[in-house]
């Protein structure tokens, strides 16, 4: 029997999950850690084949909604986002299942708030007159600085490195590009009289 046709019930497993919490990147298994989701969301958690599906959505958080990501190498990176795409996709014209996630990683409020709520400890500070955000991309990284009213400094490295920023929507455009982060700290230093 061929690995994909394996049948993902392990009798040391529990029979059902309540959720699914993913934080990790993409590994060498992706295609494996696929097909155990697909199979658990679209029998309502049950794991175990022998016993009925549940008729229930169960939640799933995710730590990183990033389609992609920058390397050396030219074309962009499959990120976890892509992933939770496709199965969702899986979900829905397989199974009839529309499976929402709760995405807890850039661009999304949860991030931001716990970062400015770790700076706010770090430095004693309650309020900023300017909070900046450097990343390098314009869907995750700038939206969410844009969305907060945060600086957006966008380097030209990782994803940056390809991007199109006259063409982009407004949420992504960010307020500043740089070729890095050393001149995305330069250029706040000169904003900030420090330089």
């Amino acid at each position: 029997m061929a690995d994909a046709e394996r049948a993902t019930y392990n009798s040391d497993l529990p029979e059902a999950v309540e959720g699914i919490l993913c934080i990790s990147a993409l590994t060498d298994m992706w295609y494996e850690n696929m097909q155990v989701c697909i199979d658990v969301l679209a029998r309502g958690g049950v794991l175990n084949p022998e016993c009925p599906p549940r008729d229930r959505v169960i939640p799933v958080v995710c730590g990183n909604p990033d389609l992609s990501y920058g390397t050396s190498h030219p074309l962009p990176r499959m990120a976890i986002g892509s992933v939770w795409d496709m199965i969702r996709h899986v979900l829905r014209t397989q199974f009839g299942v529309e499976q929402p996630i709760e995405f807890l990683g850039k661009p999304c409020d949860p991030i931001y708030e716990c970062a400015l709520a770790r700076l706010q400890i770090l430095t004693g500070y309650e309020r900023y007159k300017t909070v900046y955000m450097i990343g390098d991309n314009p869907k995750s990284d700038v939206v969410g600085a844009n969305r907060k009213g945060w600086v957006s400094i966008m380097v030209r490295t990782g994803i940056g490195r390809t991007v199109d920023v006259d063409s982009l929507c407004a949420a992504e455009t960010p307020q500043i590009v740089v070729p890095d982060v050393y001149a995305g700290i330069k250029e706040i230093m000169k904003r900030e009289g420090m330089a």
